[in-house]
């Protein structure tokens, strides 16, 4: 878990499919960051992350971490890069990524 920055979200893959997903306040997983629960303290992130390991051993989700967000005006994103690129789904076409795993129609 990323050191505690006072606000954070969680994110997984689904094993169904690697889909990037975020953790919401009713303890759903979402494609949309902007669904995503947020935690402003520690022991909610961690609380979160229990529920996320839970989820793995269900075989829902993969790697669930807790990442840190920002505030900016009154949105909130991911801080890093790496997050943000994540937010915003695949960084090619759907179509291609389909035909390098073999599942091209």
């Amino acid at each position: 878990m990323a050191k505690f920055s006072g606000l954070q979200a969680v994110t997984a893959n689904l094993l169904c499919s690697g889909a990037a997903v975020y953790l919401t306040e009713a303890h759903t997983w979402s494609p949309r960051f902007l669904d995503a629960a947020l935690f402003r303290e520690p022991g909610d992130a961690a609380a979160a992350l229990t529920f996320g390991a839970a989820e793995v051993e269900a075989r829902i989700v993969l790697d669930p971490y807790a990442f840190d967000c920002i505030e900016v005006g009154e949105d909130v994103r991911p801080k890093t890069v790496r997050e943000v690129i994540r937010a915003g789904g695949p960084s090619v076409a759907t179509a291609l990524n389909a035909r390098a795993i073999g599942n091209a129609a």
